[in-house]
């Protein structure tokens, strides 16, 4: 039942996949972007991922951003991911404060995932991930994480794309 290994947990049990491993078959596998990862509470991991799948921009921090990732996984509660990965395509959107002023950005892509331990085995704890439904994705981005009151959607659909 269980898949690739994750990593070594607290006193001795690890961390696994059940199914696909959710580290190289989605962070790594989409190129250059940025992850953010909200856990119990207000816990924020954000990282970048380079295009050949490594994550920060400095030599060495892979590693670490794995190891904060598999501490936030094997929590104990569900966390939500967001992926925003870059693609070919640029649109004119208005400059921040300069109104007046047009510049040309990426469009980016948004996908969503949940990631949750799905059991347990002797000295294993398995975890799973799905993926969120773009339109429900595109729903979480209209309301305030702290305070679930409605915002209206919070990205320019014109260079953000929900996947």
């Amino acid at each position: 039942m269980a898949g690739r290994r994750g990593r070594e947990f607290v006193g001795g049990t690890s961390l696994v996949w059940a199914g696909e491993n959710f580290i190289e078959k989605v962070l790594r596998a989409h190129g250059r972007g940025i992850g953010t990862v909200v856990g119990d509470g207000e816990k924020v991991l954000e990282f970048d991922i380079s295009v050949d799948g490594r994550f920060g921009m400095e030599p060495g921090q892979d590693p670490l951003v794995c190891a904060k990732l598999f501490g936030m996984f094997g929590g104990g509660s569900p966390v939500a991911v967001t992926l925003r990965t870059f693609t070919s395509e640029t649109v004119s959107v208005r400059h921040g404060t300069d109104k007046d002023r047009l510049i040309r950005v990426p469009v980016k892509e948004l996908r969503g995932y949940r990631v949750f331990i799905s059991g347990r085995e002797p000295g294993k704890i398995l975890l799973d991930f799905e993926k969120v439904p773009p339109e429900v994705l595109r729903e979480c981005y209209s309301y305030d994480a702290k305070t679930g009151e409605y915002t209206g959607l919070q990205v320019d659909e014109r260079d953000h794309v929900f996947v």
